[in-house]
């Protein structure tokens, strides 16, 4: 047999029982075409943090080749480049905007009380433009575009060491409440997570790509989170006492 069509047997097996030689050719060549794309698209360049390799039979279906990258010139943002049927898109004013937001706003939040935790703003409008005319604009029409559809998301992150008496907890998760309340009109979800401190570090990775991903704590290990919580413009409160009786 000639050996090409030996290589093609050999690449058929890796299909079937995971990455090889063959793949790995394949995820690099994939790897530079997407950053090729995105750095012409953005004029900056960028660096390749993590490939996905999609579904080889049903892409369509169960999501083609994808690849996080992020802006050399700013290692704090992080966003998808997608394979498409025909040629590539990218989600990287989602990022973009989230970044200037979380900016703009993490240290309200720290500031509600004197204690070490994790703050990441994101935002996620499912029609907003990913396009490099994009950026021009500022954080605050993007976010005072009704036109644009989606939530501001807000994630904390809080060692399980740092946690206060009941009472004073319940009273910071209500003072959060009120302030994101306050921030614009937009719907929001608020969730927070008390971390066991081996864990905290992976919780904070985590959090750099909360804009990019279907954001869930069980992303960590299950002993990771002690308690989590979710709140949000949907939710009826009115003062601490609807915390009190949920903090464990």
């Amino acid at each position: 047999m000639k050996k090409t069509g030996w290589l093609q047997i050999l690449c058929a097996v890796a299909l079937l029982f995971g990455v090889t030689g063959c793949m790995i050719k394949d995820e690099k060549k994939m790897t530079k075409n997407m950053l090729q794309y995105v750095e012409q698209k953005y004029g900056e360049e960028f660096t390749a943090e993590l490939f996905d390799k999609g579904d080889i039979l049903f892409p369509e279906l169960y999501g083609d080749d994808r690849l996080i990258v992020s802006p050399q010139a700013n290692q704090e943002i992080a966003f998808w480049v997608f394979k498409e049927s025909k040629g590539y898109s990218d989600n990287y004013m989602t990022s973009y905007f989230s970044h200037q937001f979380n900016t703009l706003h993490q240290s309200e939040i720290l500031s509600l009380v004197n204690r070490e935790m994790d703050v990441q703003f994101a935002l996620n409008f499912s029609n907003l433009p990913q396009e490099a005319t994009t950026s021009q604009r500022t954080v605050e029409e993007i976010v005072s575009d009704e036109q644009l559809e989606g939530y501001l998301y807000l994630y904390i992150a809080i060692p399980e060491i740092e946690k206060l008496e009941n009472t004073q907890e319940a009273q910071f998760l209500y003072e959060v409440y009120t302030h994101v309340k306050e921030m614009s009109n937009r719907e929001f979800l608020i969730n927070v997570a008390y971390i066991q401190e081996a864990y905290v570090e992976d919780a904070q990775r985590l959090l750099r790509y909360s804009p990019i991903l279907n954001f869930d704590w069980s992303l960590l290990q299950d002993e990771a989170v002690v308690q989590s919580l979710a709140f949000g413009s949907n939710s009826v409160i009115e003062d601490a006492a609807f915390f009190n009786e949920r903090i464990k």
